[in-house]
């Protein structure tokens, strides 16, 4: 189907602004790099098999994310700071900040994790920050 680039796509029948276009963009190509990269740090079985190592240290997989996460918020820090890096390019630093977001988020929601006995304390419909 041709789309006019003049005309946003429209997604659940509201058309998009274009920097909306250019988030969902990012987000396929997220999962694409997410595909790609997952083939060299997870196993057939397991694509977050590489972070759910975490748990060799005493951390769930999640938190192990979070760290992985932690390490990109830093190295983004110091470009705002002034730093120049010469072995990663701060656009793949936002993505990979992003997709451990996600991982997290996919652990931090298995079951029988600390997450999921937190949950069924919590109030129907009460929202934790």
């Amino acid at each position: 189907m041709f789309v006019s680039p003049l005309e946003p796509p429209v997604a659940h029948g509201v058309q998009r602004h274009p920097l909306n276009q250019r988030f969902h963009a990012l987000l396929d190509e997220m999962g694409a790099l997410h595909d790609v990269k997952q083939l060299g740090y997870g196993i057939p079985t397991d694509p977050f098999f590489n972070v759910r190592a975490s748990s060799e240290w005493g951390l769930s997989g999640w938190i192990g994310a979070m760290v992985r996460a932690t390490d990109k918020v830093r190295r983004l820090q110091a470009v705002a700071r002034g730093t120049t890096l010469t072995d990663e390019a701060v656009a793949d630093l936002f993505m990979d900040l992003a997709v451990y977001a996600l991982i997290a988020r996919i652990l931090y929601e298995e079951p029988g994790t600390w997450a999921q006995a937190q949950s069924a304390v919590d109030r129907p419909g009460e929202r934790r920050i």
